[in-house]
């Protein structure tokens, strides 16, 4: 009988391990299937500084049309505009930017895959509704985002507001949910005057918190408000920490960050570039190249073409849209990146 036991315990003990075996084999064969995955390349057209008005004789839709066909043609898997679309503060422009912003989107609107806007600086006003038009535009929460397309993370950087809402926190939805619940914390201390001490005090710290939150919201709203800070560029912290923790958390090797402004500094025959945490973008950047990322960030904003190579990562500028009658970029990036200047409507040299 023990002889029958024993041989059986050792017959089931065997299966599992033979189990085990083949389930890890399994496994194993299905990571290695996962990591064979041949992407097809990516391939993305950038335009750059459409500067749309009326009074702006370039910005016709004549001219985006030439962009969207390009699109089309070379089969992008998405388009972008690196910012400009429009041209607050230029001549008069900012009475007609709510209807150029729609006329560049509904051209747009024919290209075949999806279009994503970075936030320029000529895309605001002082004026807040114009902050919460490209939201309402661009059907986006925020101004920066992120997504992947097969092994690409892309990131959206907003570098002309930094992230923060210009809008007053009463009209800001995130910041007016704090509004509603220092409301709700004050009723419920004064409908409960039985709370204990400990609870009561806790309550009373959540409410110094919120009105400082709300207080420091008001202010950055107001501060970004200002022409010159939006020109110069920043990112803010809270941006940089969502940068940070969105590139430490990402399974993609490869990372292509799109913003207005170059995330490095550069100086033209007109202006020199160098956004505010500049410093703090560069250290997420080289510690993202130090743990195996390949990253390649594409800006506009300077009207001028620029190709660098800073600390392990690869920085592009894209001209404005009018040089040279018509001027983009086509990207690809397959085992390498490459980035060619498109100008009368053909790919005439890459970097």
């Amino acid at each position: 009988m023990k002889k029958s036991i024993l041989l059986f315990a050792f017959v089931f003990l065997l299966l599992v391990a033979l189990s085990g075996a083949f389930i890890h084999f399994s496994n194993e064969k299905e990571v290695a299937l996962v990591d064979e995955i041949d992407y097809p390349p990516l391939r993305v057209a950038l335009i750059s500084d459409i500067d749309r008005c009326k009074t702006r004789r370039f910005s016709t839709a004549e001219n985006l049309n030439r962009f969207v066909d390009f699109a089309n043609t070379q089969s992008v898997d998405f388009a972008v505009s690196l910012g400009d679309n429009v041209a607050h503060r230029l001549e008069d422009c900012t009475l007609s930017a709510q209807d150029d912003l729609a006329f560049v989107m509904n051209a747009f609107s024919r290209i075949a895959r999806p279009v994503h806007y970075v936030l320029g600086d000529h895309d605001l006003s002082e004026d807040p509704d114009s902050y919460a038009l490209w939201l309402e535009k661009t059907d986006r929460p925020k101004t920066y985002y992120t997504f992947t397309h097969h092994d690409v993370r892309i990131i959206i950087l907003d570098t002309v507001a930094g992230g923060v809402s210009m809008l007053s926190c009463k009209d800001d939805p995130v910041c007016k949910k704090k509004m509603m619940e220092v409301e709700q914390v004050r009723s419920l201390i004064t409908a409960t005057p039985t709370l204990p001490k400990k609870e009561r005090l806790a309550h009373e710290a959540h409410l110094i918190t919120l009105a400082h939150d709300i207080t420091w919201h008001n202010k950055k709203a107001k501060y970004i408000r200002d022409d010159l800070v939006r020109d110069h560029g920043l990112v803010d912290y809270e941006q940089l920490l969502w940068l940070s923790r969105t590139l430490q958390s990402s399974d993609q090797e490869k990372v292509l960050i799109l913003s207005d402004h170059p995330l490095f500094a550069l100086t033209t025959v007109k202006k020199s570039y160098e956004i505010n945490n500049l410093a703090e973008i560069d250290v997420i950047l080289q510690d993202a190249v130090a743990d195996g990322k390949s990253i390649v960030s594409v800006a506009g904003e300077v009207h001028h073409w620029k190709k660098e190579e800073i600390g392990g990562v690869t920085y592009y500028t894209v001209d404005q849209f009018r040089a040279e009658e018509g001027s983009w970029a086509y990207a690809q990036w397959d085992d390498q990146f490459t980035l060619g200047k498109v100008r009368g409507d053909v790919i005439d040299k890459t970097f």
